[in-house]
């Protein structure tokens, strides 16, 4: 016999909750992809930006020393 407060079994509930479970899961998931994507794309671009000063500076110092 079931206490009061225990749910009655319903048929296909437990299904529907994994199938819930799951799709949240799968949400999370891609927002945690979307979230790394984003944060390669900052350190990228960052990256990219301290190359071309990199880059700058070497030019720089070629032809000054050249020059000299």
């Amino acid at each position: 016999m079931r206490s009061p407060g225990e749910r009655a079994g319903r048929p296909g509930h437990t299904e529907n909750r994994i199938r819930e479970v799951e799709t949240v899961a799968l949400l999370i998931l891609l927002a945690l992809i979307v979230a790394v994507f984003i944060g390669l794309g900052f350190v990228i671009k960052w990256l990219f930006i301290v190359a071309v000063v990199a880059a700058l500076i070497w030019l720089i110092t070629f032809f000054t020393r050249r020059a000299a």
